[in-house]
Parts: structure tokens; C-alpha cells; sequence
């Protein structure tokens, strides 16, 4: 009897651990995780952008040379103002999650404000340069190929004799696929430009002033897309109009 029960557990043991035969199916009985979905979670980018758009006058005081004659230079005497510059900026990315992404960058601005001053003194150029910095967030949804988002930024400017706050939030919808994607949206834009400084205003001389400006239009509208050069490298055209006019050149890499 002991003999027949030693023989039934060896021919199991061997039936159990022999392999299956040529052509049999092999049955796991681990379970297989589900593949997770992947996206890339850090991306930097370089960025050329251009705007010109018109400023409001919110408040200005000038200093005139002591002999210089009564013109009655002051806020109503100020016909124009417009804005141009042009900066450059390296974009930090960051992506926890699909739907959100937040970033922080800092670049260079070189900028004109032409104004536009009652005769006789005619118009006058202050430049500015320097560096800026901030930071914002995207959230953004797709449902198969299309996708609607949202992007808010902060940047802080102290150039030479300006302080330039501006907050941008660009709300987009658009369609996309493996090669790239076009959008259309919209461009808020609200700065606060406050500059002080001395200029030459014949026949008054040297005049010393400080002006608070800020954006005559808030919004304009933008058009743009992406074209996916490699699975990791992309470049991103965009451009505004309306009351204000820009273009944004833009390359991204991603890993």
C-alpha cells in the first residue's frame, strides 16, 4: 500500500513539472498588467516672439529744464503711443498628468515705445531692454482629434528704467494627429508698463518724465500649428491679430 501511494505523488510531481508538449497551449496563471499609458513629462523649448500693439496713457508727470518755455506739455498733449519689442526665452516644462502642464521661463525683451506728443515737440522714441522672467500652466482636453485648452502666464520685467507686469491667458481649440496640429483661439493680454527717464524735446531741452501705461486693447486673436519633426522634437508657428499684431517661432523638445 505504501508503495503504490510513494508511486501516485512521484508520477505527479514528474506530470506536474514536465513541460507541456509541442503544440500544446500554456495556460499562466499570472495575471498580465495592462500596458500604462505614457506621455513625456519634461520638455524645454526655445521661443522668438514679435508684438506691436498700441498703449493707453494712465498716468504721466514731466520735469521740464528750468528756462524752458510754457508748451503746456502734459497728459492731454499726448496723441500716441505705440509698443514694439521682440524677445527671446527658454521654456521649462513640466507634465504630471496628461490635461495639465506647468512651466517657467526666462528670456530676453528688446523693446521701442514711439509717442506721438502734440506740435511743437512732435514724436519720440524711449527704448528698453533686458530680462524677464515667470512662469503659468496649460490645461488642455482631447477626444479623439480634436482638443480645446487653456494657458495663463505671468512675467515680470525689469529693464533698464521700466517695470513691465503681464498676464496672457490664451483660450484655443483645435484638431490633431501624430504629424502635428492646427488651432485657432483667442489672446488676452493685460500689461502694466511703468517708465521713467529723460529725454531731449526740443525747443524745451532735456525733459525728465515717468508715464504708467497699459494695453489699449485686451484682446485679439491668434492662429497657429505644430509640426511634429520627430517623436520628440517639434516646431510651433503662431501668429495674432487685431489690435495687436505678433508672431511666435518656437522649437520643443521633449523627454
Amino acid at each position: 500500500m505504501k508503495k503504490n501511494i510513494l508511486l501516485l505523488i512521484l508520477v505527479a510531481c514528474v506530470t506536474l513539472g514536465a513541460p507541456a508538449m509541442a503544440g500544446e497551449p500554456v495556460v499562466s496563471t499570472t495575471p498580465t498588467p495592462a500596458p500604462a499609458y505614457q506621455w513625456d513629462k519634461f520638455a524645454i523649448g526655445i521661443s522668438y516672439a514679435y508684438q506691436q500693439q498700441d498703449y493707453e496713457l494712465t498716468d504721466v508727470s514731466f520735469t521740464l529744464p528750468p528756462m524752458a518755455p510754457p508748451l503746456g506739455l502734459g497728459p492731454e498733449s499726448v496723441r500716441e503711443i505705440e509698443n514694439t519689442a521682440d524677445s527671446f526665452l527658454l521654456k521649462f516644462s513640466y507634465t504630471p498628468y496628461p490635461f495639465v502642464t506647468f512651466f517657467a521661463l526666462v528670456g530676453h525683451v528688446d523693446g521701442e515705445v514711439d509717442v506721438a506728443i502734440a506740435p511743437p515737440v512732435g514724436g519720440v522714441s524711449v527704448d528698453y531692454d533686458g530680462i524677464f522672467y515667470g512662469g503659468g500652466a496649460t490645461l488642455n482636453y482631447a477626444y479623439e482629434h480634436y482638443f480645446v485648452s487653456v494657458t495663463g502666464t505671468y512675467t515680470v520685467a525689469n529693464v533698464d528704467d521700466a517695470n513691465i507686469d503681464t498676464l496672457v491667458v490664451s483660450p484655443k481649440i483645435g484638431i490633431f494627429n501624430d504629424r502635428g496640429a492646427i488651432w485657432v483661439g483667442a489672446h488676452y493680454q493685460s500689461t502694466e508698463h511703468s517708465q521713467s527717464g529723460s529725454i531731449a524735446l526740443p525747443p524745451l531741452g532735456q525733459v525728465t518724465f515717468d508715464v504708467d501705461l497699459e494695453d489699449e486693447e485686451n484682446w485679439s486673436w491668434l492662429v497657429g500649428g505644430r509640426i511634429n519633426l520627430s517623436e520628440d522634437l517639434s516646431l510651433t508657428l503662431e501668429a495674432g491679430f487685431g489690435d495687436r499684431k505678433q508672431a511666435i517661432v518656437s522649437l520643443e523638445r521633449k523627454f
